[in-house]
């Protein structure tokens, strides 16, 4: 049984997209509710030389550190939107600009503990980081809270 591979299966991207949200939704208790039309037409131009495993992980983050009901520019990695085209989604793309490391790793963090509604050991095991690690970080930051219940 050959499969060909998903630059080959252009029309088949927004089925897996819908498929992986709800299944991130349900993994990660978010209520991303869809993507957003130049999202979509940015992801369909990518060559995926992952394959469904890449597009599956870049759906997983965009769920996870999502802002709101619908991913937006914002949530898509930059490495993944579309250059300049005639179209007029390049009109719409948030443009890079270079930071340092330092501020993304904060703003990474942040955002985790955040996400996690202040649980610092799930926000740590989804950075893949130890727990003191993460509090010696949100320390560094000036972001001390009370400790998570489950911490002891």
């Amino acid at each position: 049984l050959e499969i060909p591979p998903l630059r080959e299966r252009r029309e088949d991207i927004p089925l897996f997209v819908q498929h992986f949200l709800e299944n991130f939704n349900r993994e990660f208790d978010r209520k991303v509710r869809g993507v957003h039309p130049a999202v979509l037409t940015a992801i369909k131009k990518n060559p995926w030389p992952g394959n469904v495993r890449e597009l599956r992980n870049v759906i997983e983050s965009m769920v996870l550190f999502s802002r709101g009901e619908e991913i937006g520019l914002e949530d898509l990695p930059a490495e993944y939107r579309a250059p300049a085209t005639s179209s007029g989604v390049a009109a719409q793309l948030t443009v890079w600009e270079p930071r340092p490391l330092a501020d993304v790793e904060r703003e990474l963090i942040l955002r985790t503990v955040n996400h996690t509604n202040g649980h610092r050991a799930r926000a740590a095991e989804l950075l893949g980081i130890g727990l003191r690690t993460l509090q010696r970080k949100l320390k560094e930051y000036g972001e001390i809270s009370p400790r998570d219940p489950d911490e002891g």
